[in-house]
């Protein structure tokens, strides 16, 4: 348990114990209807209960969303270096498309000789499904940066909410 939580499961019952004895006190000397009576007094209590009730609320919102924030921090962050190490890769592979599409247009070219010719068309085959392959995998990235940014955004707005429902919590 924590101390403020010790300290003030003793304070509270220890104050209320003592209004209690001085509204008593002040009860034998005065009569009911006066400033400082014992229902004034009763009353006082009552909203002091109310008022560390509607405390001990608050605090535990704030905890709340205090952990929900933090939560909220880690998907965000996590997200993002998914979003981050998605374009790395994005990056590599659209530079391996493009050496391969360079090479084929290289192939694909006049060439002086049938021989040169046969043999350019041979090499283009060689390359021309490698080609392909990179520009697949080029868009099945370019689709997966497209959903972590979604993720990243929707998780970017998730968090913002939260902050806005803490701001509000603690302008209360």
């Amino acid at each position: 348990m924590k101390p403020m939580n010790r300290l003030v499961r003793v304070l509270v019952p220890a104050l209320v114990c003592g209004l209690l004895a001085v509204a008593a006190l002040r009860a034998q000397g005065q009569t009911e209807t006066g400033p400082g009576s014992l229902a004034g007094l009763t009353r006082e209590i009552q909203q002091l209960r109310v008022a560390v009730e509607e405390s001990t609320r608050a605090q535990s919102q704030l905890q709340m969303l205090s952990v929900m924030l933090s939560a909220q921090q880690s998907r965000l962050v996590q997200v993002a270096n998914r979003l981050d190490a998605t374009r790395r890769e994005l990056a590599e592979a659209a530079a391996h498309t493009a050496d391969a599409n360079r090479l084929v247009r290289m192939f694909q070219g006049d060439q002086a000789t049938p021989e040169d010719r046969e043999e350019a068309s041979s090499l283009m085959k060689m390359f021309k499904p490698q080609a392909d392959a990179a520009a697949r995998h080029e868009q099945e990235l370019r689709a997966r940066e497209a959903e972590l940014l979604q993720a990243y955004q929707a998780e970017e707005a998730r968090w913002m909410d939260l902050m806005a429902r803490l701001e509000q919590s603690v302008k209360r």
